[in-house]
């Protein structure tokens, strides 16, 4: 960064370099997603028992939204969440300082930074701990005697109710 402000980078070349390596970042992550979900998609099938795949998810989407604009939409929000603050900050900064030693740090970026790594880190063990949870309850589940046996079960459909009005000559 520094080498960029010298060499004469402007605030919003460094900032736009910023978030076009913010965008290649999560598009990449985005991809090993994929390809970790498709990897690992039998296991877990086998997991919870039933037949979930990416190809039904496109097709039928999130609640009559297309999956794809959803898609779109976290890799804006993975941008703008992981490139402003680099952005803005590293390209305020002057070098000229820095080479002639009078650079002197400011106190009111440490709690921000501090607050942010303690966020990442509960964040993650909160998310640890819940997909154990999860596991446990599939297990649970999967396991759980139902009380009777399901081979021998009965199952009869009862009338269909009709609209007022509707009567049968």
């Amino acid at each position: 960064m520094g080498v960029r402000k010298v060499a004469g980078a402007t605030k919003q070349q460094l900032i736009k370099q910023f978030l076009t390596e913010s965008l290649f970042i999560n598009i990449i992550a985005l991809v090993i997603a994929f390809l970790i979900v498709t990897l690992a998609q039998s296991n877990f099938n086998s997991l919870v028992q039933h037949q979930l795949s990416l190809s039904y998810l496109f097709q039928k989407g999130l609640s009559g939204y297309n999956i794809s604009i959803a898609l779109i939409a976290l890799i804006v929000c993975g941008i703008f969440v992981s490139g402003f603050y680099p952005a803005f900050v590293l390209s305020s900064f002057k070098p000229i300082l820095i080479l002639k030693g009078k650079f002197t740090t400011s106190g009111k970026g440490i709690v921000l930074r501090k607050a942010l790594v303690i966020g990442q880190f509960a964040i993650t063990v909160a998310l640890i701990i819940g997909s154990f949870v999860v596991y446990k309850q599939i297990r649970f589940v999967n396991e759980q005697d139902l009380g009777f046996n399901m081979n021998q079960m009965l199952i009869v459909k009862g009338p269909a109710a009709y609209p007022m009005g509707f009567h049968f000559y």
